[in-house]
């Protein structure tokens, strides 16, 4: 819901039948004839950076060798080495971890809801949510709806009538 309801007030229950009536009248729609098919996606071009963290863990490597060879010629003791080997076996997993996640966000994601999925979910289970339920689905999938009251000459309250419902686009 993106502004503000300008309409005079409206009975919950006159409002939700008038939903549910209008949802009830939606087309069918055929899942044939709804894209399913995920927006183009803009990937990131990661090849710049999966490079620099190859070629550190590379160096990470040899720097591992030279550690070694440092401590069998008796060039630093025991504790020094440890040390040295521990620090750069934690720059190697951090940075795995970092080339792990740099490769995974190039992976093709599908579409999370489809338009057919969305409005077939809508039309058969709406009547098995609860108001929160149904509040949190019209704020995540309703971009807007709109309503009007056409109330008897001379009556406050009248037939409450959904004119529009706009989706949200995923």
């Amino acid at each position: 819901m993106h502004g503000c309801c300008t309409a005079k007030s409206m009975s919950h229950l006159k409002l939700n039948a008038a939903f549910e009536e209008y949802i009830s009248n939606i087309e069918d729609f055929a899942q044939e004839n709804i894209d399913v098919m995920p927006k183009e996606e803009i990937k990131p071009d990661n090849n710049a950076e999966k490079e620099a963290i190859t070629t550190e863990l590379i160096q990470i490597g040899t720097k591992a060798v030279e550690i070694m060879q440092l401590f069998v010629t008796n060039t630093i003791d025991f504790n020094a080495y440890q040390s040295m080997v521990k620090f750069n076996n934690q720059r190697r997993g951090e940075l795995e971890i970092r080339l792990a996640i740099t490769k995974s966000s190039e992976e093709p994601k599908e579409p999370i809801y489809t338009d057919y999925e969305i409005v077939s979910n809508l039309k058969d289970n709406w009547h098995t949510l609860d108001n929160a339920q149904r509040q949190q689905f019209i704020q995540k999938f309703i971009n807007r709806i709109t309503v009007y009251s056409k109330a008897p000459k001379g009556e406050k309250y009248g037939e409450v009538i959904i004119n529009d419902l706009i989706f949200n686009e995923f």
